[in-house]
């Protein structure tokens, strides 16, 4: 996403013939980082404060979009038919629990981008051992091929064939942004505690069930997007959701979700 101005945030995404998730989320994730730069309070303008708190809290708002609504069986179970409407009978043969088991499912990928909630996380650690292992080793740079493709056999079980499948996807470390990575988990953690909050205030399946986001965005609007950098990620939180980051609630919402699709006690 590129925010030239409030009224002007463009986002990108990627697209594959075989695999149209990939675009979908990614267009969610993209829309929820343009959605905080938008809404930050116009007070803010022309001021420091005119830009997202930190990555973390960024993030949590594009991942509240992709993974707390994007992987949501209610939000899906209104947009389904939409969807099966806008490609012409394609998929006409496929029941709605079918769709959305097939859209939930969960196992190794290569690409970081292209990983369910359940093992996006072990991408992130792979990449902050390797950052470790670069600045406090002085790990060679010619090694760090070797390294990635050992650690996504050690965490994932799988191993890259090519560099463009494994250390060289990303475009962070190209750009310096080193240490960006563990932002995306932190972005988990914080999406999963403002979407538990949300449920103090309305019934937050309901309203995706009925395609009602307004109240869902003007809640995000309120307790996070208005501040822009006037307040630390801590104090946005604790405001919003009563209490510090709380990594339980990711947890609760995972097994519950997964729970349903591959039909185990949560």
């Amino acid at each position: 996403m590129q925010d030239l101005n409030r009224d002007d945030a463009r986002i990108t995404t990627r697209w594959s013939a075989t695999d149209f998730q990939m675009a979908v989320l990614g267009i969610y994730h993209e829309a929820g980082h343009g959605l905080f730069a938008q809404n930050v309070a116009a007070k803010w303008d022309y001021t420091p404060f005119n830009k997202g708190i930190a990555m973390s809290i960024h993030e949590s708002q594009s991942l509240f979009n992709e993974v707390m609504i994007g992987r949501s069986k209610d939000f899906w179970s209104h947009e389904y038919p939409i969807l099966q409407k806008a490609v012409d009978g394609r998929l006409d043969d496929v029941d709605f629990a079918r769709f959305f088991k097939g859209w939930m499912i969960t196992k190794p990928t290569l690409i970081r981008t292209e990983a369910d909630p359940i093992t996006y996380p072990l991408h992130i650690i792979i990449r902050y051992e390797i950052e470790k292992a670069i600045f406090n080793d002085d790990y060679n740079v010619d090694d760090l091929e070797s390294l990635w493709n050992s650690k996504y056999e050690e965490y994932l079980g799988i191993r890259p064939d090519t560099a463009v499948n494994g250390i060289l996807q990303d475009i962070h470390w190209a750009s310096g942004d080193f240490g960006y990575f563990p932002s995306y988990a932190l972005g988990h953690l914080y999406a999963a505690q403002f979407y538990h909050a949300m449920h103090n205030d309305f019934n937050v399946e309901a309203l995706l069930a009925e395609g009602d986001i307004k109240p869902i965005f003007e809640w995000r609007r309120e307790h996070v997007w208005q501040y822009g950098a006037s307040k630390t990620p801590a104090e946005v939180l604790e405001a919003a959701t009563g209490e510090a980051l709380n990594p339980q609630y990711w947890l609760d919402l995972q097994r519950a979700r997964y729970a349903d699709v591959y039909d185990f006690e949560a």
